[in-house]
């Protein structure tokens, strides 16, 4: 069989073989040298052989007629990297060439006997051109479908090699938060309208999580979760979006809670720097900075621990970050239930201070006696007159009567005696304040705001008591006791390093009330939130 005959099969080979190399050679040199070297032999690529094994058979020279149509019609790159692969894809077609090659003389040899049988063989001939054409059909179908395996190989290796490894970030916590924009608070309700019952109350920069969106009262309201409140607010009361998240970060407050029992807090953010001071397990502290790595590769956070007189004077220090747990607070709405409890607990102090109150009244009472008692004046006995005998004179014998002591004014009393009754009522007017009263440098009003000597010294105003402004001298000015000589009411002392820098106030069960900083105002804390330093009594 002449090439020309078989020209369709031998371009379909071709063209296999072009597109298949032409895939390959899209991959990286690696990849390509790997897809070579490790195709399976009954991959799509071994089907090349059908139709090229059908056509060393039907040729005399097919290495040299292939070789012409190939210089014509395919340029040489390609027939370069066809050569590449050639040598793989045509190892079992050779054992079969050769021997269609010998069926092919041995027909050829009969057909010069006969003229039937050339006849006869000009049928097989035919008959061969159709199962070349169905073998060259089949073979094109398998290698499309080969291209398109090694095009998905290709597509997969690519992604594979150019795809990098991405770190999952963490949930941001300002994502899905709104912010109130009020001019006080506004009531959440039961329902998208103002004739619904109030379940709680929300003040301004406070945060919400936005649930739901309705049609309601007037137009658009918001399902919200704020705190422990769920309720309906209207929608033009929150910013939302790039606003809100730039107003969280600023309203938002970055606290450390310490996870180890005592937690070094030192002057530097170095395991080899200056300790200062030690913390309680539990305890939160205002963040200043996070992830301040060192050189030696340390994770420290930068905190405030309490506030001094001056921020020059507050207490500022570096923690491991392997020892704290760090987190974002938000100003949150308060539920009904939460309002009425504070309520009741602020009413339960006053109630408590004013029984305090009657008892120091009771007690001065009854000093006032006690002292009357013990100064009361002495009466001398008459005078007796007896005769003097002879002459009926009369002689008077007179014994002067006792001296009687001026009356002197009853000792100035304290403001209270020592029996608790003074201690139970400067804890229990410090204690109402707690979460109700803001930090203010330099501040000494129970009603605008204080900071923490200020704070001391409002409270012992209030029961006639005078001590010094700054917490240094209040310090010295007291009398100093011991640890364990505490007693509530008494004052306890801390450190930033240098001195004298932050007092809070003993209640008792080892926790001190103080205006810790402008985060919380003034707070309830373990009295070892920081390690004290000296220990004040300015109580009878």
């Amino acid at each position: 069989m002449k090439y020309k005959n078989n020209k369709k099969a031998v371009i379909a080979a071709c063209a296999y073989a072009t597109a298949a190399l032409t895939v390959a050679s899209m991959l990286p040199i690696s990849a390509r040298a790997a897809s070579v070297s490790i195709l399976p032999m009954d991959s799509a690529l071994a089907g090349i052989s059908i139709p090229m094994n059908n056509y060393y058979a039907s040729s005399m020279a097919p290495e040299k007629e292939l070789k012409e149509f190939l210089e014509t019609k395919v340029s040489a790159n390609t027939v370069k990297e066809t050569e590449t692969v050639a040598p793989e894809t045509t190892e079992e077609g050779t054992s079969a060439a050769s021997e269609s090659v010998t069926e092919t003389s041995a027909a050829a040899e009969s057909a010069e006997e006969t003229t039937a049988a050339k006849e006869s063989v000009t049928e097989t001939t035919v008959a061969e051109e159709t199962t070349v054409a169905e073998e060259t059909t089949a073979a094109m179908t398998v290698a499309g479908e080969g291209v398109a395996g090694m095009a998905a190989v290709q597509k997969e290796t690519t992604a594979a090699q150019t795809e990098t490894p991405t770190e999952t970030n963490a949930p941001s916590p300002y994502d899905n938060i709104a912010i109130t924009r009020v001019s006080n608070y506004v009531n959440i309700r039961d329902a998208a309208s103002t004739e619904g019952e109030v379940v709680g109350k929300i003040y301004d920069k406070a945060a919400a999580t936005i649930l739901d969106t309705v049609d309601g009262e007037d137009g658009q309201w918001y399902y919200i979760e704020s705190g422990n409140v769920k309720g309906y607010m209207k929608a033009e009361f929150f910013v939302t979006g790039e606003e809100a998240e730039r107003i969280a970060k600023e309203v938002g407050t970055v606290w450390a809670r310490t996870t180890a029992v005592t937690l070094k807090l030192r002057q530097e953010p170095s395991t080899e720097s200056l300790v200062m001071t030690l913390l309680a397990q539990g305890e939160t502290y205002l963040v200043r900075e996070e992830n301040i790595i060192n050189e030696a590769g340390e994770n420290f956070i930068e905190i405030l621990v309490s506030a001094g007189e001056t921020e020059e004077d507050s207490l500022i220090g570096y923690i491991s970050s392997d020892y704290a747990d760090v987190y974002v607070e938000f100003e949150e709405a308060i539920s009904k239930e939460e309002e009425e409890a504070e309520l009741a607990r602020i009413q339960r102090l006053k109630e408590e201070e004013e029984a305090a109150r009657r008892r120091i009244e009771e007690e001065k009472r009854a000093a006032a006696a006690a002292a009357a008692a013990t100064t009361a004046p002495t009466t001398a006995a008459p005078v007796q007159t007896e005769p003097s005998g002879e002459g009926g004179a009369t002689a008077a014998e007179t014994q002067a009567p006792a001296e009687t002591p001026a009356p002197t004014e009853a000792p100035v009393q304290e403001p209270a005696s020592g029996n608790g009754a003074l201690r139970d009522a400067l804890v229990a007017r410090a204690k109402q304040y707690a979460g109700n009263l803001s930090y203010v440098y330099g501040g000494t009003s129970l009603s605008g705001g204080v900071d923490c000597s200020g704070f001391t010294q409002a409270i012992y105003r209030e029961y006639g008591i005078s001590i010094p402004r700054d917490a240094a001298s209040q310090a010295y000015g007291g009398t100093r006791i011991s640890r364990g000589d505490l007693q509530p009411g008494d004052l306890v002392f801390y450190s930033n390093g240098g001195g004298i820098s932050h007092v809070g106030m003993y209640i008792g069960g080892g926790q001190i009330v103080h205006a810790a900083n402008r985060a919380t105002g003034v707070k309830i804390s373990s009295m070892d939130y920081s390690t004290p330093v000296a220990y004040g009594r300015y109580t009878p």
